[in-house]
């Protein structure tokens, strides 16, 4: 009877004892994978903080360098031109918070975001389009639309990488899932794209050059004589606010000083013109005036104005080809992928 009491007593003190181990690592456990959600939420904060600062500077950058913020272009999603990435929410997310990680550029290509929220008044599987992500609403799903190529070239290995981490950083916001398109698919989209584009590009470019002056006089000259300030610098419009023809200053010194300033005629990007020539010689040679300034081409050589009709035929000739490529003057598209300075 003592040997069973015994026995019953060993037993009872080791089921004891693994309950106390049980407990114990039950508590290790949980104290463990808190830590770890910890260490997760705090890691997905940092990078939203990061990404936050990163955005604030691409913006800052991009918008010194005139070109778009891609935020607020609600143009249609453009599959020939854009590769595209799906993201599907578990959760819904606030406009506000996939603002506060989106990036208008990757590298130097532009993106664009297009938000869709769940319409309450039909089908809960039915979604409406909304192009601009606002920051009151509520998304179940975004797409997020990356220019393949722009004048620096097709995307490169660092602007996919990128692309891809802020999707899943947006993914995480909403426990989403997301679809990426056929990498290698879009390479070679990309990679034909540039050649096109390369072959439509063109830009006709006139220099004023005249003995250096303060540049703050000449700014107060290009202002008076019709130039407009915008986010892509100085322009001359036509009425209905489209751009003509660009204009560049030169080199400053460090007395303040400017001896040169460009006209630019940047084909794709600017609105077709049947005199676009023409125009832009007769304001240069008003200019050159007020400078005292000679007027040459790109290649040092002074502008012959009988070539005036001819160089105005071609460029009405290029404008006819870029429509039939698909990228029409000044188009949303055009601008998109003949992006950055020259």
């Amino acid at each position: 009877m003592e040997i069973e009491l015994y026995i019953a007593l060993a037993l009872l003190g080791a089921v004891f004892i693994l309950l106390i181990f049980m407990i114990n690592w039950w508590q290790f456990y949980r104290s463990k994978k808190t830590q770890e959600r910890q260490k997760t939420k705090l890691e997905h904060n940092l990078i939203i903080k990061e990404l936050v600062e990163e955005q604030a500077q691409d913006r800052l950058i991009h918008e010194t360098n005139g070109e778009d913020g891609q935020l607020d272009d609600n143009s249609d999603i453009d599959e020939f031109t854009e590769l595209i990435i799906d993201i599907n929410f578990e959760k819904p997310v606030k406009g506000s918070d996939i603002r506060a990680v989106a990036k208008t550029h990757f590298g130097s290509k532009p993106a664009r975001y297009f938000g869709y929220q769940e319409n309450e008044q039909l089908d809960e599987s039915t979604v409406s389009q909304v192009h601009l992500i606002k920051d009151n609403e509520i998304y179940k799903s975004v797409q997020i639309a990356m220019t393949m190529v722009n004048r620096e070239g097709p995307f490169t290995e660092i602007e996919w990488s990128h692309v891809c981490r802020i999707a899943d950083v947006i993914a995480q916001l909403g426990d989403g899932k997301i679809e990426f398109p056929v990498k290698a698919k879009c390479i070679e989209q990309s990679h034909k794209l540039d050649e096109v584009c390369a072959s439509l590009d063109a830009v006709v470019t006139l220099n004023l050059m005249f003995t250096p002056k303060p540049k703050s006089d000449v700014v107060q000259i290009v202002l008076n004589n019709g130039f407009v300030e915008s986010r892509y610098g100085m322009e001359w419009q036509n009425q209905a606010g489209k751009t003509r023809f660009y204009l560049r200053y030169g080199p400053v010194s460090e007395e303040d000083e400017i001896s040169l300033l460009r006209l630019q005629l940047d084909v794709p990007r600017c609105t077709p013109d049947e005199y676009a020539f023409d125009r832009m010689l007769g304001v240069a040679q008003t200019l050159s005036t007020k400078l005292n300034a000679s007027i040459q081409d790109d290649n040092g050589c002074l502008v012959n104005s009988d070539n005036v009709g001819d160089i105005d035929e071609q460029l009405r000739q290029h404008y006819l080809v870029l429509e039939k490529a698909g990228f029409a003057p000044g188009s949303p598209r055009t601008l998109r992928v003949f992006s950055n300075k020259l």
